[in-house]
């Protein structure tokens, strides 16, 4: 029997991130060449599959999914995190485009491969973590979610932030190394060591079916 306290959370696996021909891959790439690389080929290989398992098995068991993303609400991207906005601000100044979506633009829709159905939830965010400036807490609260098995983008960003964040709030975290991804290996192991006295030891994609199944 699935855990009846636990939540699925996708974390900004969209399509500005990941699909090859975005104005963020592109304006990343121009910059830093080969630079996308790595997360990309690791989101193809393991995460999104993992988090397609994870995803069917939830729905066989009712257990709630919830996704993340990041996106703006204002045209001039000004209700982003600083970090994000300074981002956006220079691309369009080098490129005319702006590389984080609003939240109506089909960029910010997550990845076709784990997009959500009809029963799944879905949090717009404007900063790193889940729970800035959003419904988040209340969302779970108001569910009776006590424990979160999280994964998606990035593993030193927005997941350590978010996980972080839950911890502080209370929630049990389960960071599912095999179904989050970072810009290369080193960053994505570092995360998750420096995070782990808060958020706790790392489990797979297969601890988590068994914990749902």
């Amino acid at each position: 029997m699935a855990h009846s306290g636990m939540a699925v959370l996708v974390i900004d696996v969209q399509r500005y991130y990941t699909e090859s021909t975005s104005p963020l891959v592109l304006f990343t790439e121009a910059l830093y060449p080969g630079g996308t690389a790595y997360i990309h080929q690791r989101l193809d290989a393991v995460v999104i599959p993992n988090i397609a398992r994870i995803l069917s098995a939830a729905r066989v068991s009712s257990v709630p999914i919830i996704y993340a993303r990041l996106c703006g609400t204002r045209i001039d991207r000004s209700d982003l995190h600083r970090n994000f906005q300074e981002f956006d601000q220079l691309a369009f100044a080098q490129t005319g485009m702006h590389v984080y979506p609003l939240a109506f633009e089909s960029l910010a829709d997550v990845d076709l491969r784990i997009a959500p159905l009809k029963n799944d939830i879905v949090i717009n965010k404007t900063g790193y973590s889940a729970f800035h400036e959003t419904v988040f807490h209340h969302v779970l609260q108001s569910k009776g979610i006590d424990t979160l098995a999280v994964t998606g983008l990035t593993t030193s960003q927005c997941v350590n932030s978010s996980a972080r964040a839950a911890s502080d709030y209370g929630y049990v975290t389960l960071m599912v190394e095999d179904a989050q991804a970072d810009y290369d290996r080193s960053d994505h192991k570092a995360a998750l060591l420096a995070s782990e006295p808060i958020t706790g030891q790392c489990i797979s994609t297969s601890q988590v079916l068994e914990m749902i199944s």
